[in-house]
Order: C-alpha cells, then sequence, then structure tokens
C-alpha cells in the first residue's frame, strides 16, 4: 500500500524519514526523523573522504547539542526560553553544513543533504 493511500486525507504534520513514497508530501508539512538524521550524520562523519567527514561531523555536533538541550527542556533543567534563543544558531549551522554536503562530489552525500535541509 502506497504512502498517499495509507495516509489517505491526512492533513498535520507528518514524521517520516527520508524515504521516496513521502517526497510528494509537502516539506511545510513534513518533520524528518532525528533519529534517521543523527545516524545519517554520523555516516558522515565516519568518511574516509576528510570534506565528508567535516561536514558530518560538524552536523552530528550541532544535532547532538540541540537534542541533548531539549532533553534538558523536558527534564526541566533548561528553561524553554533558553533552547528558543539557541536553536536559530543550531538551525543555521545544520542548513549550511547540508548545503556544504549538497556540493560533495560523493553522489550518495550530495543528494541524502540536499532530502535532508531543516530550513
Amino acid at each position: 500500500m502506497g504512502a498517499s493511500k495509507l495516509l489517505g486525507e491526512f492533513d498535520g504534520i507528518l514524521c517520516t524519514h527520508r524515504h521516496a513514497a513521502y517526497s510528494h508530501w509537502d516539506m511545510q508539512r513534513r518533520q524528518l526523523c532525528w533519529a534517521h538524521a543523527l545516524r545519517f550524520f554520523e555516516w558522515m562523519a565516519q568518511s574516509c573522504v576528510p570534506s565528508t567527514r567535516a561536514i558530518g561531523e560538524r552536523l552530528e555536533s550541532a544535532a547532538r547539542a540541540m537534542l541533548h538541550a531539549w532533553n534538558e527542556v523536558k527534564r526541566g533543567t533548561l528553561e524553554r526560553v533558553r533552547f528558543d534563543e539557541q536553536l536559530p544558531g543550531w538551525k543555521q549551522t545544520i542548513d549550511l553544513a547540508l548545503l556544504a554536503g549538497v556540493g560533495e562530489t560523493a553522489r550518495k552525500t550530495g543528494s541524502d543533504c540536499g532530502d535532508t535541509r531543516v530550513t
């Protein structure tokens, strides 16, 4: 069964991985799964290609910092307003690194970075 048929008239925000079955879904109404994104960033950070590894390390570092802070908000040890103040910086770091990844010569890295952009 295809994703469109399964989801029917769903009009909320859909949280998915980057599978092509969801590519028709408007990105304004789609959130990519952070667990999948983090695994992709870790994969890039372990690359034998130095430029890809550097991009992956930036992505992984920013994502881990953001997710750690979000966990602190959920535990009540960080105020949401403080998280919100830091969020634009993490988003910018991640988006710029993904844009750099789009330019990578490794076909998989470049296309995956384009599919993962967060802003």
